[in-house]
């Protein structure tokens, strides 16, 4: 989502693209990043090494079945892809989350195009991304989807408890958004919040983790959140956004060497998180 930003720094986004790539790392976009400017890069990108054109999930949004077919294939054609990995199903701005678990439901036409799709080759996993206020709805129907992608990270697991139990009893794969939580437990972050924002309900939280990183020996923030990422079970991977050559080289090393937390840490996190 930070490729694009600027047009006068295209070559340097096409570097940092290339740079995942040569890591084979999954890519993430969406066709409203940057005013398409993201696919633009991408697809400068790839044209460049069409050998490493690596796996990728794409938001589509998926309002009506015709708006569903629409963006896969714009996709496909934008970035002159074969297909899309993972079709992040997402209906933020097409009426909610009901109308496509009501079509999942009883077999209606938004499934009936996922079902082409994927029969065409278009699309190899369709998984939603839900919070918390969708998760009761999507419960009944869990098993109907590939999986999901969820806001995931020390401070936010937004799945509520119902649907974060049958994942995980499940073995459900999962894609975890907003790998950094914002840089929230970053020190800089925590004073700013401080002098700006004092009442803001998440600074205890944002304190408390960012103590509980220093404790658990990782060397900072982002390696905290690496290594609960490691720690996930059924974690497929991480969504995060750099534009950043040097960020980019951070994550990745950071990625390559997470240890997984311990199991009193991670139930730490969790009391943090609930608190």
């Amino acid at each position: 989502m930070s490729l694009g930003t600027h047009l006068d720094r295209i070559d340097a986004h096409i570097k940092v693209a290339r740079t995942a790539m040569d890591a084979g790392v999954w890519f993430h976009a969406s066709p409203t990043y940057n005013r398409g400017f993201t696919y633009m890069v991408l697809r400068m990108a790839f044209d460049e090494a069409r050998s490493q054109v690596p796996p990728i999930i794409i938001k589509i949004r998926c309002g009506t079945p015709r708006l569903l077919r629409f963006e896969v294939e714009d996709a496909l054609v934008r970035m002159k892809l074969e297909r899309i990995d993972v079709a992040q199903l997402v209906f933020v701005e097409t009426g909610g989350h009901q109308q496509l678990v009501n079509d999942f439901t009883h077999g209606g036409p938004l499934k009936g195009v996922c079902d082409d799709l994927r029969r065409e080759g278009k699309v190899s996993q369709f998984c939603p991304q839900i919070d918390r206020n969708a998760s009761p709805g999507f419960l009944p129907i869990a098993n109907k989807f590939d999986g999901y992608l969820i806001y995931l990270n020390p401070l936010e697991r937004d799945a509520d408890d119902a649907m974060w139990d049958h994942m995980q009893k499940q073995g459900t794969p999962l894609w975890a958004l907003r790998t950094l939580a914002g840089a929230i437990g970053e020190p800089a972050r925590i004073e700013k919040i401080r002098t700006e924002k004092p009442d803001d309900k998440n600074l205890p939280k944002a304190e408390r983790l960012a103590a509980l990183a220093k404790e658990s020996g990782c060397k900072d923030w982002t390696d905290f959140c690496l290594r609960y990422a490691a720690s996930v079970p059924n974690l497929k991977t991480t969504i995060g956004g750099t534009g950043d050559l040097a960020h980019l080289n951070q994550f990745l090393s950071g990625a390559n060497n997470a240890k997984p937390l311990t199991a009193d840490v991670m139930a730490a996190i969790d009391a943090v998180r609930k608190s």
